[in-house]
């Protein structure tokens, strides 16, 4: 997994800002979750994580039906969503 069980880290929080679903994670570019780590406060290793999350992202793995992984995609881009 590209963040472990960590979902709440900084890494994880930045990268399902600007990919709430799987599909999403997939065409990310490794210039855009690099922008993303740095926007999430990473200051080291930017490029090295970037690739590792996209290497992750893009793999096989399950996948929920399409209209599950929207669901839980959408209250990440609700402009109501609650943030912490």
């Amino acid at each position: 997994m590209a963040f472990g069980d960590d979902l709440a880290a900084s890494d994880a929080l930045a990268v399902r800002a600007i990919a709430p679903t799987p599909e999403r994670g997939r065409a990310l570019s490794r210039s855009k979750i690099a922008s993303a780590l740095g926007r999430g406060g990473r200051q080291r290793n930017v490029e090295r994580r970037a690739s590792e999350i996209q290497l992750v992202l893009r793999s096989e793995h399950p996948a929920a039906a399409a209209v599950v992984a929207d669901a839980f995609g959408a209250p990440a881009t609700s402009p109501s969503s609650p943030t912490t």
